[in-house]
């Protein structure tokens, strides 16, 4: 079967790209009616209900729309779907009323059950980010009260609860009749179709997914924000980074999601290549499966922690693309602890501890990490420090997708990982560490962590009213993080991504998702 015809150009342009001398960056540009965004690892699933990570959520973030959005520095909630809302004294009732003339895709109308039925759906499927979700509302929470008017009853207030909704990766509004009719008997929620398809009311239709090369989206006119500047999207997947800076240099692509921080450095007194930098709300850092062996003993976690050379660390390698951390919670956050030291690395108690916990004459592990970003070297740097303190890590690179498995599963004992917030306040970060968050997927408790001393903080926090009090809480909180190591805290990321200088409104935002709304090219 002949191979659809973008996919040979972009075979092709790969090829010239490296080969050939070509036509300087602005000519390639425009020659161009598309938008090209490359990307260094391969989409997980289309379905928003599944989502957890960037690659899925560029596209479903420009396919797909939610109740309400959120500014790019997060602080706003915004329309979307939902042109007002209103919340009861209570804050348990929050009523949604819906813009009239929203169309899906396909050219039917939005309602009211279309929101109850996917939110039902998210809900009652407990994947992607469900679990944020499942301590104040249930599968049934939301009801029709006509055909524009949705209203949610909540289990318990959070005040949070607009931002939570309007988080990129928070609850999108699929069409009932389509979910339905990709049904099966052994498939009521259509999981396998709406893994590798998609039919929103977004800016953008999605077309096509290629796997391990690209996804194409085309504009919807039909959007009720009116049609998007760009007629064409194509999210590229190339995992060699000299072809990509090649292609961004010459004009052949448009934007680029992730290089390495010397690539960045070079690119920056090429006039034809803009670099977009500032802190985001991702941080880097390895994970303790905190209920496998050894790392059940806290005595290890510490050591590895003790064991680490931070500053050479920063210094050699993460430079200007990272910030240290000494919490989880980053510094721009309310009710941030700066009074937290930052971990000093300390040869001496790491061997200590290890004695302590049973392992004088050393530990041999496995550290497991994905090729994404600088998670390869730090993996590196991070068993040079180890052997130091008398382990052995053995390196194990794993594809992105088994990775996610196993790291969901809880299999995995000691891994890199990547991540953001679901909203960006501390209690976002601090209540995924709640034991009720073992098992709720990869926007949970991944480490399985399982204190009821720490639950019952977190529990206070949520019905907390005066502030002396929530601050005290905050901090107790994160100190009990530290001192209990769940996490080897490496840096919180300093967002950098490139584009050409012909790309105007490139702006991520705190939570790394690119709107295509506000994109346009000057060619």
């Amino acid at each position: 079967m002949p191979r659809p015809l973008l996919s040979r150009w972009i075979a092709i342009t790969i090829v010239l790209a490296v080969f050939l001398v070509l036509p300087a960056a602005d000519t390639l540009a425009q020659g161009r009616s598309n938008f090209i965004y490359v990307r260094p690892q391969e989409i997980v699933s289309l379905d928003p209900a599944r989502i957890t990570e960037s690659q899925s959520g560029f596209i479903v973030r420009n396919v797909y729309s939610r109740l309400v959005d959120t500014s790019y520095d997060g602080a706003t909630v915004e329309p979307d779907l939902a042109e007002s809302w209103d919340a009861s004294d209570d804050g348990l009732v929050y009523t949604f009323h819906l813009r009239p003339g929203v169309l899906f895709h396909d050219g039917s109308e939005l309602k009211a059950s279309d929101v109850v039925y996917s939110m039902k759906r998210f809900l009652s499927m407990g994947e992607g980010d469900a679990s944020t979700y499942a301590p104040f509302l249930t599968p049934d929470s939301a009801v029709a009260l006509d055909d524009l008017t949705v209203q949610f009853t909540l289990t318990e207030p959070f005040s949070a609860f607009l931002q939570v909704m309007g988080y990129s990766r928070g609850p999108s509004i699929l069409s009932q009749a389509w979910v339905e009719s990709l049904a099966t008997d052994d498939d009521p929620w259509a999981i396998q179709a709406v893994a590798t398809q998609a039919m929103g009311t977004g800016p953008y239709q999605f077309v096509e997914w290629i796997p391990n090369e690209y996804a194409r989206m085309v504009r919807f006119d039909g959007y009720y924000g009116g049609p998007a500047p760009i007629e064409e999207v194509i999210s590229l997947i190339n995992e060699d980074d000299t072809s990509t800076r090649l292609m961004l240099e010459r004009g052949e692509v448009d934007a680029v999601q992730r290089l390495p921080e010397d690539m960045i450095r070079s690119l920056a007194n090429n006039p034809d290549v803009i670099i977009h930098r500032r802190p985001s709300e991702i941080s880097v850092f390895w994970v303790f499966q905190t209920q496998l062996a050894p790392f059940d003993d806290v005595r290890v976690r510490q050591a590895f922690v003790s064991a680490i050379d931070y500053d050479g660390m920063m210094n050699d390698l993460v430079q200007d693309g990272g910030l240290r951390m000494n919490s989880p919670v980053y510094a721009t956050m309310e009710y941030y602890d700066a009074a937290i030291p930052l971990p000093e690395r300390d040869l001496d108690r790491a061997r200590s501890l290890l004695a302590e916990a049973g392992y004088a004459n050393g530990l041999d592990i496995e550290l497991v990490y994905v090729d994404f970003g600088l998670l390869r070297q730090l993996a590196v740097i991070l068993q040079a420090n180890l052997a130091e303190a008398g382990i052995n890590a053995t390196l194990v690179e794993q594809p992105f997708g088994p990775f996610l498995e196993g790291a969901g599963a809880g299999t995995i004992p000691f891994y890199s990982w990547v991540s953001e917030p679901n909203y960006p306040q501390a209690i976002a970060i601090l209540e995924r560490f709640h034991s009720n968050m073992i098992g709720g997927g990869l926007s949970a408790n991944i480490s399985s962590y399982d204190n009821p001393d720490y639950d019952a903080i977190i529990d206070q926090i949520r019905v907390t009213t005066d502030e002396a009090e929530l601050v005290n809480l905050y901090n107790e909180a994160q100190q009990m993080l530290i001192d209990d190591a769940v996490w080897l805290l490496l840096y919180q990321e300093q967002q950098t991504q490139v584009a050409g200088a012909w790309v105007n409104g490139f702006d991520l935002g705190v939570y790394n998702y690119l709107d295509m709304r506000d994109v346009t090219v000057n060619r």
